[in-house]
This record gives structure tokens, C-alpha cells and sequence, in this order.
């Protein structure tokens, strides 16, 4: 499947994954991409048991 993405403006946040994702992406001149840290705490991610007490 051949997928053609367009940023005329903004692609902001998780839309620039996809925008990247397409087979042929198509810019202007003035346009710009955002990324940014993870909002999602990754300070619980650790060892097995502590991921079991997250999930129970």
C-alpha cells in the first residue's frame, strides 16, 4: 500500500510517528514537526514483581 502523508503547517506529537510511517511525505517550505518527551511515568517500569503490583 502506498501511503503519501502532507505536513502544510504543524505535525505535532504522536501524528509525526505516522507522518514518518508514510511511504512519501510531502512538506512546505514553512512547515515543522513536533516530538516531545513521553507524558506516560516510565519511573514504574523495573523488575517483574514490581510490573505485577502495577498490573493487580
Amino acid at each position: 500500500m502506498n501511503i503519501a502523508a502532507y505536513n502544510s503547517g504543524y505535525v505535532a506529537s504522536s501524528a509525526t510517528i505516522a507522518y514518518l510511517g508514510a511511504n512519501k511525505r510531502i512538506v512546505s517550505a514553512d512547515a515543522a514537526l513536533m516530538i516531545h518527551e513521553t507524558t506516560v511515568g516510565t519511573s514504574n517500569v523495573g523488575n517483574a514483581a514490581k510490573l505485577k503490583v502495577i498490573a493487580d
